[in-house]
């Protein structure tokens, strides 16, 4: 005869629950980090992609300023080689909306006019902060604040 089994205590929620918190903030690291990779694709191509790059990634105004932006660079005869440093990622979390900052070095990220290395003083790292929205379809990236509204030193 097999053994019947018991009725046990349900789990608290928050047991039950899976670490929704810890998720969004590995899904929000995930996702900025391949914003970054998008961004160097973007501005490394001496070619305009198309906007679909950003699928997944960014939407509504951030997805607008930054094509308006790279297509006046590109326009300009400019683009990069290279990459930046992107460190300090920290993520905070408020229902259905975060707050991105990281430190970022473009220091070491080239900016090209025809071809040719465009000499800049070097700035260092430097806070960047972007706000996110979960949608449907998971978070996308929506719109970039002002440094000074950082709080993260780099």
């Amino acid at each position: 005869m097999l053994p019947v089994p018991s009725e046990q205590e349900p789990a608290p929620d928050d047991e039950a629950q899976p670490d929704d918190a810890g998720q969004d903030q590995d899904d929000l690291n995930a996702l900025y980090e391949r914003y970054w990779d998008v961004m160097v694709t973007l501005e490394n191509s001496e070619d305009m992609p198309e906007p679909d790059i950003f699928d997944g990634i960014a939407g509504g105004e951030l997805l607008e300023r930054q094509m308006a932006r790279v297509r006046n660079f590109k326009d300009s005869g400019q683009w990069r080689q290279g990459e930046p440093v992107v460190e300090q990622i920290t993520v905070e979390v408020d229902g259905d909306d975060a707050l991105i900052q990281a430190c970022v070095n473009e220091d070491d990220w080239d900016v090209l006019l025809d071809g040719e290395v465009v000499p800049l003083a070097p700035e260092g790292s430097t806070p960047r902060v972007m706000e996110a929205e979960r949608t449907d379809e998971g978070w996308l990236l929506a719109r970039t604040q002002d440094a000074e509204e950082a709080t993260i030193t780099c």
